[in-house]
C-alpha cells in the first residue's frame, strides 16, 4: 500500500473516531475495559456502575515484567492457614431470609443472620435490575480475626450470566456491598487459578497476581466443613507496603 493512501486512511479514522467521541486525550479509549475484560460502556449498561462511579475508575493493566516482579515478592511461606469459611449460597433459599440463617446458623458463620438478610437482598435488588443466572458466594468466618484484610476479605461475592465460566473456562465472582440503598462492586474477584490449582481472592482479574486469600477446596459451606483457606501474613503484608512507598503501588495492595 502507498505510504500517502496509508496516511488517508489513518486520517480519516481519526477523523471518524473525533466525529463520533468528540475531541480526545492522547489515552483517550472508548472500548477500554474493566478488570474482567467487560468494557467501561458495558459496565454501566449492566448495572454495575452508574456514571459518576465511573469518573473514578481507573483501568488496571499488568504487564509481563510487573507480574513477574509481583511473583517474586510472594512466596509461598508468605501465607498462613486462615479461618475464612468460602462457600456458596444455596439458591432455593436465596428467597428465604429465615431458612438461609438458619442454614448459615448450621455452618457457624459469625453473624448469620445479617449475612442473611444481606444475601437475600442482593437477590433481590439484582433481580430488579434484571442479572441473568445469579450466583452469590459469601466469605465469611466462625470467629472474630485478627488480620488486616479480614474486613476487606468477607462479604459477598456474585457472579451472573457474563462471569459464568468467563474466565479460562470457570467462573468468576465480583465483591459487592451496599452503600446507603445502592448495590455497587468493590473491586475484589474470587476465580479458580489454574497455576495455583485454587480459588483465589485478588484485586486484580489475573492469574499471575499473589491473591489475598487462597482456598484449595469446593465452594461449600456446612458444620463439617473444615476451612481451607490462607491468607497472606500480616508480615509479608507490610512488607509490600512498604515496598509500594519505594517502587510505586504493588498491584493488589493499591
Amino acid at each position: 500500500m502507498a505510504g500517502e493512501d496509508l496516511g488517508s486512511m489513518v486520517q480519516d479514522a481519526r477523523q471518524a473516531a473525533a466525529d463520533e467521541f468528540g475531541d480526545m486525550s492522547d489515552g483517550f479509549n472508548p472500548l477500554r475495559r474493566t478488570s474482567d475484560g467487560t468494557t467501561l460502556k458495558e459496565a454501566v449498561d449492566s448495572g454495575e456502575f452508574n456514571i459518576d462511579e465511573l469518573k473514578n475508575t481507573h483501568v488496571h493493566k499488568v504487564s509481563g515484567k510487573e507480574a513477574e516482579t509481583q511473583k517474586r515478592r510472594v512466596q509461598e511461606e508468605d501465607y498462613e492457614p486462615a479461618e475464612y469459611p468460602l462457600g456458596e449460597v444455596p439458591k432455593p433459599l436465596l428467597d428465604d431470609e429465615g431458612k438461609l440463617s438458619t442454614e448459615f446458623s448450621k455452618a457457624k458463620l459469625l453473624n448469620a443472620a445479617p449475612l442473611a438478610a444481606e444475601c437475600c437482598k442482593m437477590y433481590k435488588d439484582m433481580k430488579r435490575r434484571k442479572f441473568k443466572k445469579v450466583h452469590l458466594v459469601v466469605v465469611s468466618s466462625r470467629k472474630p480475626i485478627d488480620h488486616p484484610l479480614s474486613k476487606a476479605l468477607s462479604g459477598v461475592y456474585y457472579a451472573d450470566s457474563k462471569r459464568i465460566d468467563a474466565f479460562g473456562g470457570n467462573t468468576f465472582y465480583t465483591k459487592v456491598a451496599f452503600s446507603g440503598e445502592r448495590l455497587i462492586v468493590r473491586g475484589l474477584y474470587l476465580f479458580w487459578s489454574k497455576t495455583k490449582q485454587a480459588w483465589q481472592v485478588s484485586k486484580a482479574l489475573d492469574d499471575h497476581t499473589a491473591g489475598f486469600l487462597v482456598h484449595k477446596g469446593d465452594l461449600k459451606l456446612g458444620p463439617r466443613v473444615l476451612p481451607k483457606a490462607r491468607a497472606l501474613t500480616r508480615q509479608c503484608i507490610d512488607r509490600l507496603r512498604e515496598a509500594r512507598k519505594h517502587k510505586g503501588p504493588h498491584p493488589d495492595l493499591e
